[in-house]
């Protein structure tokens, strides 16, 4: 079917927010004024005992790890993330020692100071979405310190074996950023150009950020954020505007998300794909927002020992003398929605059952007959796409309901994070958080990234608009108007299976837009390299 084409409204104010997980390796030299007490010591030798209790966290993400590879510190930390303060002094007092709390962090804050540039300041992780204009780092509870081997990788085996470098991780976040300004992307640019600093020089650097396997690159789309009138009658009651989108704009991007899901994931390599993760971290942190559409089927609940057992060979272990229990990913670029039950084999497994209640033993034995009939990929979508129709578009959907379907009732661990949409905090932005892309230093891959979700969002508040128009010029009863959505849904977007390129063409992208669609969908491609 032919593109449909709509005519592209008044652009939308959006913004945009980024969340870059990284690691940074440092110098033994860079940590020393950092520690508080002065007193504190340095534990670079630890025994395998002491290693395994010693996380950044107790998170959840980090229990398959088996290893934490990062120095001990012997004080008490004031640092009050929500996941890591109770977790480090809890350590401390069983072990005498405890993992990096904050310290990496303000060694972070450090660089930018010394080199210019925005304040960066240390954020504790509470109330994230209510900062708006000004860059921190916070902790990141899904990653860990770097491996020996990756350390050695990173800064080089010589430096490695002196015994005076470190890593730890941290996730750099920006302030609001309006998406439409080209000094939006220059100011992201040359935050990274003093982010990688020294570390650029071909010697004599003392810190080095980079990316591993675990490292994610986060968007927030959104529209500007909250405002507060100050009231003149000077009685604290204060009024907060919080600018959100539209319901049915929020719809017809769950519905363009869910049906190009897998389109989306060619984007992406495979441990950047729902079920492609490494010891279970993409699994718990990128689960596919199409688990709720499923007849039978909970994605989220999928014993993955099981699945993976049945792909064991073909795991990937890190380079020989790594012993971080790393596996760096998969071969196959399967996804792994591909072994999901069929929807259409669902129904045809209720049809059976109702046969066998109360039918003939002729027609029972053909329906099993038509129940053995392998259905195909093109008539699995369908299926699905008409389940993502009935359930988002139902007359009585809200933001609220919306968001708990994509998010499975509060989930931020997704392919795409609804959550932040339905917040009811007044002062707490409402955005939309693309979570598939791996980590990423490099402003211009950032910039096209951005620009693509940004793209995305346009798209459904042109699908949302051409939706309004047909509302306003049929007649009849509802059941009509969900016949005619129905139709222009697949004019719009597609029915059945959706390739990267029908995803292109429909979304309209042209020059560097599609040059870049096409470079990661080849770079991807049989898993990548």
């Amino acid at each position: 079917m032919a593109a449909t084409h709509i005519p592209t409204p008044t652009p939308l104010p959006l913004t945009f927010g980024l969340e870059f997980e990284h690691l940074l390796a440092f110098h033994s030299s860079l940590l020393l004024p950092l520690l508080s007490p002065t007193n504190t010591t340095i534990l670079r030798s630890l025994p395998p005992t002491i290693r395994s209790a010693l996380r950044q966290s107790g998170s959840q993400y980090l229990l398959t790890r088996s290893l934490y590879h990062g120095w001990a510190l012997t004080s008490p930390t004031a640092y009050p993330h929500p996941f890591s303060a109770s977790f480090h002094n809890e350590c401390l007092a069983a072990h005498g020692c405890r993992g990096y709390a904050d310290e990496v962090l303000r060694l972070e804050t450090e660089v930018f100071r010394k080199r210019g540039g925005r304040e960066v300041v240390v954020h504790d992780g509470w109330g994230k979405m209510r900062e708006f204009g000004r860059w921190f780092v916070t902790g990141d509870t899904s990653l860990e310190c770097a491996s020996p081997a990756q350390l050695a990788e990173t800064i080089g085996v010589e430096r490695a074996r002196s015994g005076e470098w470190d890593s730890g991780p941290v996730e750099l976040v920006s302030r609001v950023l309006p998406l439409d300004a080209e000094e939006s992307f220059e100011e992201v640019e040359e935050m990274l150009r003093i982010l990688h600093g020294e570390s650029d020089e071909a010697v004599g650097f003392t810190y080095k950020p980079f990316i591993n396997q675990f490292c994610g690159l986060h968007v927030h789309i959104g529209l500007p954020p909250p405002t507060t009138t100050t009231d003149d009658d000077d009685d604290g009651d204060d009024e907060t505007t919080t600018p959100t989108f539209t319901l049915p704009h929020l719809q017809h991007l769950a519905y363009i998300t869910l049906a190009y899901e897998p389109a989306l994931s060619l984007l992406h390599p495979p441990t950047r794909r729902p079920g492609g993760g490494i010891n279970k971290i993409a699994d718990l942190d990128l689960a596919s927002n199409r688990d709720l559409f499923y007849p039978d089927f909970n994605y989220s609940r999928v014993d993955w020992n099981a699945v993976k057992e049945e792909e064991e060979e073909e795991m990937i272990l890190e380079e020989e003398g790594d012993d971080s229990g790393y596996a760096s990913g998969y071969k196959s670029d399967r996804s792994v929605y591909l072994k999901l039950p069929s929807p259409s084999k669902s129904v045809s497994k209720a049809k059976s059952a109702a046969v066998k209640e109360g039918e003939g033993q002729e027609e029972e034995a053909a329906t099993h007959e038509e129940e053995e009939e392998e259905p195909t990929a093109e008539e699995d979508e369908m299926m699905l796409q008409s389940r993502f129709r009935s359930l988002i578009f139902t007359p009585k959907q809200t933001i609220k309901g919306l968001c708990a379907l994509m998010s499975s009732k509060g989930q931020r661990g997704r392919v795409v994070n609804w959550t932040y949409i339905a917040k009811e905090d007044r002062g707490a932005a409402r955005t939309v958080e693309f979570r598939q892309h791996e980590g990423c230093l490099d402003s211009r891959e950032v910039g096209a990234w951005v620009r693509f979700c940004g793209e995305l969002v346009r798209w459904a508040a042109r699908g949302a608009e051409a939706e309004e128009r047909m509302r306003r010029g049929s007649g009849g009863d509802e059941e009509g108007k969900g016949k005619e959505r129905e139709r222009l849904l697949e004019e719009l977007y597609g029915r059945g299976v959706l390739g990267w390129e029908e995803l292109v063409e429909r979304m309209g992208l042209d020059g560097e837009g599609e040059e870049w669609v096409e470079r990661r969908v080849e770079m991807w491609k049989e898993g990548g390299k």
